[in-house]
């Protein structure tokens, strides 16, 4: 078993929530032209919006909840070579290519802070750590508790 120190934790810690921060800033900066980013949107057909997301996101998964059609077609545990679809289990090509879904995805993200986020989003991600297709660092889950 191999261990972590008190100050690699705070380096993680303070890597990702580095990161948070600068992707909620400039989520932020690009929502500040919503009007344009809204009327071109809804301008778009289906078929128009699909490419845009797929060029955003080339692996997008297409269906609905694909962390369990991926779960499905591996057949195991731990066995996925696609981690994103359990990361964002709620996120697929069929829900965005929608007219309003992703305004309202980007305008909830922009509008309220990550933290507001945290319990829905570790939720979402449950199923995935649960199969060990999201890999959470086991020597921390190992050998540190928390005593509330």
């Amino acid at each position: 078993m191999s261990t972590i120190t008190s100050d690699e934790i705070g380096e993680k810690i303070l890597q990702s929530s580095e990161s948070i921060t600068k992707s909620y800033a400039r989520l932020q900066l690009l929502m500040e032209n919503y009007s344009t980013i809204e009327f071109r949107w809804k301008k778009y057909n289906t078929k128009k919006r699909q490419n845009r997301l797929e060029e955003a996101w080339q692996k997008m998964p297409i269906l609905q909840r694909p962390d369990l059609w991926e779960y499905n077609r591996t057949g195991y545990v731990g066995s996925s070579d696609n981690p994103a679809v359990f990361m964002w289990p709620d996120i697929s090509l069929r829900a965005l290519k929608d007219e309003n879904t992703l305004l309202d995805f980007l305008s909830a993200r922009c509008h309220d802070p990550p933290y507001n986020f945290i319990f829905a989003d570790r939720e979402a991600v449950e199923f995935g750590v649960m199969t060990s297709n999201i890999q959470q660092e086991k020597h921390l889950a190992e050998t540190y508790d928390v005593v509330f």
